[in-house]
């Protein structure tokens, strides 16, 4: 609780600063309390945290040394990228994307969901204050572009639960990086709706010791059906398929930055897409494993009785209409 508490006033104290320098300061508190939450028992999360600690102190340098630039009034003109590169070390965006799926392959659930949700919150906060144009702009472009392309294409294959999630990260990243860059309510309307989506699912995996398809085989207390079909509603959703929730994600995107990043834009829905094959193939895997045969009467009462299926039917389907009813009127 302590470390939690850490985290949520190093985002306030970012989020209320009057100066970079004090951002800086915010983003350092939370990532010591990322650091404590994420420390485990198994040789794999200190391994993990290990290497996240030495990312993002990398990238708390480049931030800082581009604070220092920009005050000191040498080597003008280059503050701007050396903050630019500090934050891409921080969220994971290419060239520096190769820490994510390595370091959240060995996280505990909850580290996963403070790396992919939390400690975005920051450094895209700040993508969207710093005012980038010109050649920097046409960078990041570059860099979510790729991003994106990378995450999609490294997802595929892959039936490991944690590391699905760090390739749909990169995926939800790059979304956010253009959408921050263009409208900061859209961006903080995006983050909180994926961030009730990855919580259901890190609830889900975690309560069941999830961490890969051969795990569903040894769930206990509730059966293997209700567990495939609520990881998939989450997996479709994340994947932009409707009616799910996570579509309207995708089209509020568009709707606020096509205009601005067109190319952008296409590079992202089709990643998406790609997306969408690998968490198909994924559940298509957990249906053969589990030996599902379609449910009959008594099936159906265990659904209905199983806060599975019952919290994923709520954020994944029925939180769709009203997203996208809210979109209308606002």
């Amino acid at each position: 609780m302590m470390f939690m508490v850490s985290v949520m006033v190093g985002i306030m104290i970012s989020l209320s600063s009057m100066s970079v320098l004090s951002v800086w300061v915010g983003m350092e508190v939370g990532f010591l309390g990322v650091i404590g939450v994420m420390s485990g028992q198994s040789v794999g999360e200190v391994e993990s945290t290990m290497k996240y600690f030495i990312v993002q102190v990398l990238g708390s340098l480049c931030f800082l040394l581009g604070v220092m630039v920009g005050c000191g009034g040498v080597f003008l003109g280059m503050e701007l990228v050396l903050l630019v590169v500090g934050l891409c070390f921080k969220v994971g965006l290419f060239p520096f994307h190769f820490w994510v799926p390595a370091v959240m392959s060995q996280m505990s659930w909850w580290g996963c969901m403070l790396v992919g949700v939390f400690q975005k919150v920051v450094p895209l906060w700040v993508f969207s204050n710093i005012g980038l144009d010109g050649y920097l702009l046409g960078g990041v472009e570059l860099v979510v572009m790729m991003t994106a392309l990378l995450g999609c294409l490294g997802g595929l294959g892959v039936l490991h639960f944690r590391v699905l999630f760090a390739f749909s990260s990169l995926i939800h990243t790059g979304f956010m990086v253009v959408l921050s860059m263009v409208s900061l309510f859209g961006f903080f309307s995006y983050l909180l709706v994926y961030f009730f989506l990855n919580l259901g699912l890190v609830l889900c995996m975690w309560s069941s010791s999830i961490y890969s398809v051969l795990d569903v085989l040894k769930v206990r207390g509730v059966s293997v059906e209700v567990l495939v079909l609520s990881v998939s509603l989450y997996a479709l959703s994340l994947a932009g398929l409707p009616p799910f929730s996570g579509c309207f994600l995708k089209v509020y995107f568009l709707g606020l930055c096509w205009g601005a990043f067109p190319l952008v834009c296409l590079v992202l829905v089709f990643s998406s897409g790609v997306s969408l094959y690998f968490y198909l193939s994924m559940f298509l895997s957990l249906s053969m494993m589990s030996g599902s045969k379609g449910l009959g009467i008594g099936g159906s009462v265990n659904i209905l009785k199983s806060w599975y299926f019952l919290s994923s039917l709520v954020l994944n389907l029925l939180g769709g209409l009203p997203l996208f009813m809210s979109v209308g009127i606002y």
